[in-house]
């Protein structure tokens, strides 16, 4: 029914209220109010991402598609991938969908990465949108390397 659409378009301003609410605002100093927002690869634009597929999925347009493609590519073009940023926790450009690698090693705890359906969504996009191979390398090598030892 179109309420439930209404309700489920309502949840496409997150990418611009994480610009104002810092999803890690209770753990990590805020970022450089001159710079981009922040967020976590998971569980915050994997969330994001599964906003807009589902807006894609329901309209057809491009728009919402093309903006977890360049979430896609910046992921897959982060040196660490999805390891990418203290906790996974990267630049955020709400008006342009940009993840920014900062240039941190990539240190934290990763446990909760792909915590709410993160996993099994990011699986069901890698089936859809199909010419993105940097990113499903990303994915393969976090799947691979998650539980790991350090030397691995």
């Amino acid at each position: 029914d179109e309420l439930m659409g209404d309700l489920m378009d309502y949840t496409l301003a997150a990418d611009q209220t994480i610009m104002v609410w810092d999803p890690l605002r209770k753990v990590l100093p805020p970022p450089d109010p001159a710079g981009p927002g922040r967020l976590r690869i998971g569980p915050d634009w994997t969330t994001l991402a599964g906003n807009w597929f589902t807006k894609w999925e329901r309209t057809n347009d491009i728009k919402w598609r093309d903006r977890i493609k360049i979430g896609m590519n910046d992921i897959g073009g982060f040196k660490f991938g999805f390891f990418t940023g203290n906790g996974a926790a990267v630049g955020w450009n709400a008006d342009t969908a940009h993840l920014v690698d900062e240039g941190s090693p990539g240190t934290g705890s990763y446990h909760l990465t792909m915590l709410f359906g993160g996993g099994e969504f990011l699986m069901e996009l890698m089936d859809v949108i199909t010419d993105e191979p940097a990113f499903d390398a990303a994915w393969l090598d976090f799947c691979r390397l998650y539980n790991a030892s350090n030397a691995e």
